[in-house]
């Protein structure tokens, strides 16, 4: 709630919706592929494919499979640097710098106050990106 509180209030550190505005900027652009993790959840599959395509790089089907389930948020979170020590390589004891991987898990953590507020900042935010796919903005909300 600390971390929504500041977020929300424009306390904490660099902004998604700066970073948003800079990758509208750069639309279009051959090297830019633009990814929702929305939308990976829902199909992490075609995800592997849409980077394989853009990259111009031949793999087979067999190795998309493998590379997919790789990938699933859960096999990441176990095998994360994030969430070792960078002088000893293990777990690091309480603190999980990747977390659930769930999209909307918030709504477990705000009231319905937080949510409205979360919901609108979130709608005025990604209004000022100039991104087009709103469709993308009801799979951001809460």
């Amino acid at each position: 709630k600390q971390w929504y509180q500041r977020r929300v209030h424009g306390i904490s550190g660099p902004s998604y919706f700066a970073m948003l505005k800079s990758q509208q900027m750069r639309m279009g652009h051959p090297n830019m592929l633009v990814l929702w993790y929305e939308h990976m959840k829902q199909d992490q599959r075609k995800m592997v494919v849409d980077i394989k395509n853009h990259i111009k790089y031949d793999i087979s089907e067999d190795q998309i499979d493998a590379l997919t389930e790789f990938m699933k948020f859960e096999n990441y979170q176990k095998s994360s640097s994030m969430n070792k020590d960078r002088d000893t390589g293990k777990e690091t004891e309480g603190i999980k710098f990747v977390r659930k991987g769930i999209v909307g898990d918030s709504k477990n953590h705000f009231d319905d106050d937080m949510i409205r507020d979360w919901d609108e900042w979130i709608v005025e935010e990604f209004k000022e990106t100039g991104i087009s796919d709103l469709a993308v903005l009801d799979l951001i909300q809460t």
